[in-house]
């Protein structure tokens, strides 16, 4: 009878070489470096992408703010539906990046209840690492709302009475201009009483108001108005 035990049996070669195989650890520094830099391109093609999303929809935000006040003076100018869809579409493409972005959308709306007017883009980037990981874009957008004939104005008017104004008539045409302005002011529509407010401040080291405001509350309580 022939027996298949011996053939069954490894010999002992063979059973110290696969003992020194399974405790063999010299690979393990190489393959460990593969999966570190695999994970160090990984974050930053990450990073790369999302910064190039982030600077896109900083673009898409100021494109947002200029095209929103822009419509909302449309608006008020009287013109036709089109004629805002035409400025909307022109203002967005100088002031995006139509190159790089895909499926770029803009919307308005107006709220004539509030009086006020909003602007929606959406858009989408294309990634250039992360791809790898299935994402081959990233959805960006920028919203802006602007609200037109508001009903109460503040000014602050910083006028210079230093000494250098009183040469050449400077201070004379100051006066006029201040005095101009606030005229007007008071004849248009914000000029309604209890809906502006107009602050004038002296720009100079000191203020002589006359020794008539010296007990003035306005003044201050260590202010003698000399």
């Amino acid at each position: 009878m022939i027996s298949f035990d011996s053939f069954l049996r490894p010999a002992p070669a063979a059973t110290s070489a696969l003992r020194r195989f399974a405790r063999d650890r010299s690979g393990n520094i190489a393959m460990m470096f593969s999966l570190i830099i695999l994970v160090m391109f990984s974050a930053i093609g990450m990073a790369v992408d999302y910064g190039r999303a982030y600077h896109q929809q900083t673009r898409l935000q100021t494109a947002a703010d200029m095209t929103a006040l822009a419509l909302a003076k449309d608006v008020e100018a009287g013109k036709t539906n089109d004629q805002i869809d035409a400025h909307k579409t022109a203002l967005i493409e100088l002031n995006i990046d139509t190159d790089n972005l895909e499926n770029w959308n803009a919307e308005w709306s107006r709220d004539a209840t509030a009086n006020t007017l909003t602007v929606d883009i959406t858009a989408a980037l294309p990634t250039s690492f992360m791809s790898i990981f299935n994402v081959a874009e990233v959805d960006i957008g920028a919203s802006a709302t602007v609200t037109s004939g508001t009903d109460y104005v503040e000014i602050a008017m910083v006028l210079d009475n230093t000494g250098s104004m009183n040469s050449s008539n400077k201070l004379s045409e100051l006066k006029t201009a201040a005095t101009t302005m606030l005229t007007n002011l008071a004849a248009s529509p914000a000029g309604t009483a209890g809906r502006t407010s107009v602050a004038v401040i002296p720009f100079g080291v000191s203020v002589n108001v006359g020794t008539t405001y010296k007990s003035a509350d306005w003044l201050g309580p260590e202010q003698t108005g000399e």
